[in-house]
């Protein structure tokens, strides 16, 4: 299923370093899985084995949580939310993920267990690992655009905004010709 559950990373590591406690597998394999789905897929293996990042760093979803909390409400997220958050913190690019690919990525994390109200946060981290996994980017580096978000410097209540740009009603800037990326997101921020 191109998956590794502690148990299967437990048994082959335990034939090449018969000397390693499971305490210390587990913090490794902690240390590894980045998403904490307690499943390792083939992306966190590589970084690891590549040294992409160090086993002691982790994704910040702590940071995640707070922009998650800002943009969603009573701990959940709307498919509106969602797309609103992707639109101010400029995730849609022209090349590899925009508008059409969000809902769909949505309704695969909400699967069968539809909530008025939307997806709670472990169904966000997988969410976040779709989109990384789209925009060729690696997770902890999503992780960490996601969790820049800092309320209060351009647009205080962007959260909360109608404004059809962050929203992704009409006007949005998602087509030919948008901003997207760093100079966008600084652009935004009324850096640049």
């Amino acid at each position: 299923d191109g998956l590794l559950s502690f148990d299967e990373v437990l048994q082959l590591l335990q034939k090449g370093r018969p000397d390693m406690t499971i305490d210390e597998l587990q913090q490794l394999y902690d240390s590894i899985d980045h998403d904490n789905s307690d499943l390792m897929d083939f992306d966190e293996f590589v970084d690891y084995v590549f040294g992409l990042y160090p086993g002691h760093e982790t994704a910040d979803w702590k940071g995640a949580k707070k922009t998650f909390m800002n943009f969603g409400a009573q701990g959940c997220m709307n498919l509106n939310e969602f797309i609103g958050m992707c639109h101010h913190l400029y995730l849609f690019d022209d090349q590899q993920f925009g508008l059409t690919d969000a809902e769909p990525m949505y309704r695969k994390v909400q699967g069968h267990e539809k909530s008025f109200h939307g997806i709670d946060f472990k169904q966000f981290q997988k969410l976040v690992k779709l989109v990384a996994d789209k925009k060729h980017m690696p997770m902890k580096t999503t992780v960490a655009w996601i969790a820049s978000f800092a309320p209060g410097r351009a647009n205080e209540d962007i959260a909360a905004s109608n404004d059809p740009r962050i929203t992704g009603g009409p006007g949005s800037e998602t087509g030919p010709g948008a901003k997207t990326g760093i100079a966008a997101a600084a652009l935004g921020a009324g850096r640049m």
